[in-house]
């Protein structure tokens, strides 16, 4: 049992690993602009710069879930700036775009998806909970999810995606007095018939609240662990579609967590999402890449010396191929090639590079798979891979910090000291699961 919490902890921190790692290029959906901006790929925690190249902020409502032009809450009052956010709606409504959607956050910051994350985590074992699938543990994490987002001054960062702009819309109709009560959405027992309900919702953005309840479950069993996710998710993304999904990743994370492989699990993942033949192609293709430096077949490898550029790992190595020695430089990242790189980014931009659940779920289970054993090389891809790259990291670094325990492929020690809201959260959790 306590390999098992261990796993917990290891999750965690690579949860928050690659929502830092991908912050500064969070919806950068062309992958070329990571390198106009950055002057290489990611390969460490960045701070945001003040400009995005794709930004659409200044789009998007603020009143209420969706995009300005087509929100169903045009007349209502403010969400952004009244209720959450405080100090953040002039950047929404910026005249000059191109905002951000994270300025103000430094290098080694979360989202405020994974903060939130980290506060559930935080509520969940401060109260003693011995299941929490039941009814007071979510009441205790959605009155914290309240408090939070409407102190001002509570966070720093700039964005709160459709579903907590949603959220908020109804709780500043309602205003509930006791915190514990029906948090707006009805009541905390979500109906049984979930409301054809708004696009916006089915996201891979559901993820990252629902990430402490599989990890709190994970000496339980996998329906009580599937049930004390969904019936989370069904408060905060009442979409139709979203907790088939959500039940998919929670059995995959929960089999990891007891000991399964994750490449496995990501095969099982992928079968059922429709999406493993397309993903073996590119699986094929990448371990080609691999096989290969410069377009040379690699017969005999000698590693002269190491270096960094650009915070990459070098090697100087000689290469034997058609029977002449030349020397070359290799960059090794991901599969050992900017080729294999190249083949990510593409199987992301066709499986899913956006935040529409089912798409981003393919990515996240094809990185999961490709990198099963390599927790840091599949955080670095996934974050160069672009599109909707945080929550998605989120998932994927709970899966492969996980697997990672068991193999011993935990993130560097160097990432847990640059994770500054990892450390004031996960020591003191991890402590009290002892």
């Amino acid at each position: 049992m306590a390999q098992v919490w261990r796993s917990v902890g290891d999750a965690l921190w690579s949860v928050c690993a690659a929502d830092s790692m991908s912050m500064p290029v969070h919806w950068y959906y062309d992958t070329e602009d990571i390198r106009r901006d950055f002057g290489c790929w990611i390969s460490g925690f960045r701070r945001p710069g003040l400009r995005h190249p794709s930004s659409i902020l200044s789009l998007s409502s603020t009143t209420g879930s969706g995009r300005t032009a087509c929100s169903s809450g045009a007349k209502r009052p403010d969400v952004v700036g009244n209720v959450i956010l405080h100090d953040k709606l002039n950047l929404w409504k910026s005249s000059k775009g191109s905002v951000h959607y994270h300025q103000g956050l430094q290098s080694g910051d979360n989202t405020l998806n994974v903060l939130c994350c980290l506060r559930a985590v935080q509520s969940l074992v401060s109260g003693r909970f011995t299941d929490v699938s039941q009814p007071d543990a979510r009441a205790a994490v959605l009155a914290d999810y309240v408090c939070f987002l409407t102190t001002p001054g509570s966070h720093r960062d700039t964005y709160a995606e459709s579903s907590h702009r949603a959220f908020f819309a109804d709780w500043q109709d309602c205003r509930p007095t006791s915190p514990r009560a029906e948090v707006c959405r009805g009541t905390l027992q979500a109906p049984a018939e979930l409301p054809s309900a708004d696009s916006q919702l089915d996201a891979i953005g559901c993820l990252p609240m629902v990430l402490p309840f599989v990890l709190l479950s994970a000496s339980a069993n996998e329906e009580q662990a599937v049930s004390a996710a969904v019936e989370f998710v069904k408060l905060t993304h009442p979409h139709p579609k979203v907790p088939e999904y959500v039940s998919i990743y929670s059995r995959a994370l929960h089999a990891v967590l007891g000991g399964a492989g994750v490449r496995q699990q990501a095969e099982r993942a992928l079968r059922r999402l429709d999406a493993w033949d397309a993903c073996q192609s590119y699986s094929r293709k990448a371990a080609r890449s691999s096989e290969s430096v410069c377009g040379l077949q690699c017969l005999f490898v000698v590693f002269r010396s190491s270096e960094s550029v650009c915070g990459l790992q070098v090697f100087r190595v000689c290469l034997w191929s058609s029977g002449l020695q030349s020397l070359f430089v290799v960059f090794r990242f991901a599969l050992s090639s900017e080729d294999g790189l190249r083949v990510h980014q593409s199987a992301v931009d066709f499986l899913g590079l956006a935040c529409y659940t089912k798409g981003a779920l393919c990515s996240l289970f094809y990185l999961a798979h490709e990198f099963h054993d390599d927790p840091r090389g599949g955080i670095l891809a996934n974050t160069n891979c672009g599109g909707e790259n945080c929550n998605r990291g989120a998932a994927l670094g709970a899966l492969l910090g996980a697997g990672g325990s068991y193999s011993g492929a935990a993130i560097p020690q160097e990432w847990k000291d640059e994770l500054r809201d990892a450390r004031e959260f996960i020591p003191g959790v991890l402590k009290q699961l002892q």
